[in-house]
């Protein structure tokens, strides 16, 4: 009967422990993979130069790049701007309509000066657009190159701005030049970008350049096989000094080491319960050894070894860790199953060699706790036995 009471107790020790610490580890990994995976199909482009105000970055002269696909470059203008007329209204009016006290109206006045403060710029005339929805009007065509026609986003169709089609807004980029007062010809919805700095306001590439001047910069995507991505690096940074270089693995590696590390430090936190399981397992196996000292010395007399005694000790100690956690291990892939459902919305990788990896070592643990505790009373000699009888 004691010995049923142990082996219930060692066994919820280590499944809690071991559903704690899989738990964490399972969807750690799950939510990498997702932001790996969501990453590499965000984006239309897997490498990207941002140059220094004013620095100029010709396509035409970046041929050669290691693995990089010719065909496949994109070279977009981003300027920061300083809205000050929103269609018949100036900035200031405008946002003096939004009640700064209420939660709307910081919202209202955050959202209105960061969507106009971004313009970026496409090379309308070769046929480069950008990757948005037209939701009223038109897009930028190969006649707008050169002019002042812009497309925004439809947010700013709603209060507080209110814009429409042909209205104005007049913006000052660099401060050497005069504001440019640009004519809007369409809005869009941006329910996803694969730009890597997206803008708000779009325009042509010479009406993002003439209005950025010298603080205009400059944002190069590429397509790079991944294999060389490391030598596209080393080239470009040689062709362009002073440009950032920027691939979807440096993203990657952030997210991973940040993740990384929580997982580390839930982990160790969750292990506190694991190694209080395995406390109980030792506490178990050296009372069982000792409760069962008589029937090792009667084995041993019939002709069993110090080893198959051993054997047996460490077979049923791993069939306990191999139960918990296989019963742990089951109700994480659940668990997991149902918050991709119900909480993340999307689907969540289980790795099973990973689950395989967990369960393992839960029983490999298990055994070599039980291993150095019936070591030395495994190998009790049968008149030690009669003698303490």
């Amino acid at each position: 009967g004691r010995q049923r009471l142990r082996t219930t107790a060692t066994l919820t020790a280590l499944f809690v422990g071991i559903f704690g610490i899989g738990a964490i580890i399972i969807l750690g990994q799950g939510i990498k993979d997702t932001i790996n995976l969501s990453i590499a199909t965000f984006f239309s482009h897997n490498l990207f130069v941002v140059s220094s105000p004013g620095q100029t970055l010709d396509p035409a002269t970046l041929r050669g790049v290691p693995g990089a696909d010719d065909h496949d470059t994109v070279l977009t203008p981003i300027v920061r701007v300083v809205p000050q007329q929103v269609g018949t209204q100036t900035l200031a009016d405008l946002l003096a309509t939004a009640d700064p006290s209420t939660t709307r109206g910081i919202t209202q006045r955050n959202t209105l000066v960061l969507t106009l403060s971004v313009v970026e710029g496409f090379d309308v005339g070769t046929g480069s657009l950008p990757p948005v929805a037209i939701t009223s009007g038109r897009k930028l065509m190969a006649s707008d190159a050169g002019t002042n026609a812009v497309v925004l986003n439809d947010i700013l169709t709603a209060a507080p701005a209110n814009l429409q089609l042909g209205q104005t807004i007049t913006v000052l980029g660099d401060p050497s030049q005069p504001p440019r007062t640009l004519t809007i010809v369409g809005f869009f919805s941006r329910l996803r970008t694969t730009d890597f700095v997206p803008g708000e306001v779009i325009t042509d590439l010479q009406s993002a350049e003439l209005l950025g001047g010298n603080q205009t910069i400059n944002v190069l995507e590429l397509n790079v096989n991944p294999d060389q991505i490391a030598a596209a690096r080393q080239h470009l940074a040689q062709d362009l000094p002073g440009a950032e270089v920027v691939s979807l693995t440096d993203l990657n590696a952030v997210f991973d080491r940040v993740l990384g590390d929580l997982i580390i430090m839930l982990s160790a936190i969750a292990s506190l319960a694991l190694i209080a399981g395995l406390i109980i397992v030792a506490n178990a196996v050296a009372l069982a050894m000792l409760e069962r000292r008589r029937e090792i010395g009667i084995l041993k007399s019939v002709g069993h070894t110090s080893r198959s005694v051993l054997g047996m000790v460490l077979v049923e100690n791993g069939l306990i860790g191999l139960l918990g956690s296989l019963v742990a291990m089951a109700l994480v892939t659940g668990a997991m199953l149902v918050l991709a459902v119900l909480v993340f919305e999307r689907p969540l990788a289980v790795s099973g060699l990973l689950v395989g990896a967990i369960i393992a070592a839960a029983v490999a643990l298990t055994v070599l706790v039980a291993l150095l505790v019936a070591w030395g009373a495994a190998r009790v000699r049968p008149l030690e036995v009669l003698r303490y009888d």
